[in-house]
């Protein structure tokens, strides 16, 4: 995924945020906080790519899985 900073950009950027396996722009976000950490969701729309990141860089899925276990 090409992105710009977590926290920053405007709707724009947003928008123009591209896949990275096929280079569509326009990718869904989904920002959310599990068990504290500040996560984004992120899924591309043509070919289904999904991918988890925070502001340190990118999150395996079973990272995210176990940030959400936590009580």
């Amino acid at each position: 995924i090409r992105r710009h900073s977590f926290h920053k950009g405007n709707q724009e950027e947003r928008d123009t945020m591209q896949c990275s396996r096929c280079a569509r722009a326009g990718m869904v976000e989904i920002r959310m906080n599990i068990a504290g950490e500040d996560v984004l969701f992120h899924s591309c729309g043509r070919c289904e790519a999904r991918h988890w990141s925070s502001p340190d860089g990118p999150l395996s899925l079973d990272r995210v899985l176990e940030l959400a276990r936590r009580p």
